[in-house]
């Protein structure tokens, strides 16, 4: 009918900022069997968490964890690194990361491909 009514009591709540998704740097061409992920740090990350995927037959031949210190960006700035493990087989591969901050993880950044060719 147009009337107003009386208001509910008083919440509290917490607005937490949207994390954002990891940059990639490289690689993303032609690069040899151990190559050397590139990434931006994020302020705040106490882990990153790589995914190594190959196109040729759909598996992860490198899953892992890495901490800032370890990636060599432990002040939270500049650019992280990882260098493969294992050495790749010959093929098209696509990687990408995340970041673990405050109160999770953060949203994966996209693909970036490329091509190991010995």
């Amino acid at each position: 009918n147009g009337s107003d009514s009386v208001f509910s009591s008083l919440r509290n709540f917490t607005v937490k900022p949207v994390k954002k998704p990891v940059s990639l740097i490289s690689p993303n061409a032609k690069t040899n069997n151990r190559p050397v992920f590139l990434w931006k740090a994020v302020p705040g990350a106490t882990r990153y968490y790589l995914l190594i995927y190959q196109t040729n037959n759909g598996r992860f031949p490198i899953r892992s964890i890495v901490t800032p210190n370890t990636a060599g960006c432990g002040n939270g700035s500049g650019n992280c690194q990882y260098i493969a493990p294992v050495p790749l087989s010959d093929g098209l591969y696509m990687f990408k990361v995340r970041a673990y901050e405050s109160g999770g993880w953060g949203p994966y950044s996209d693909f970036m491909s490329f091509t190991v060719n010995q």
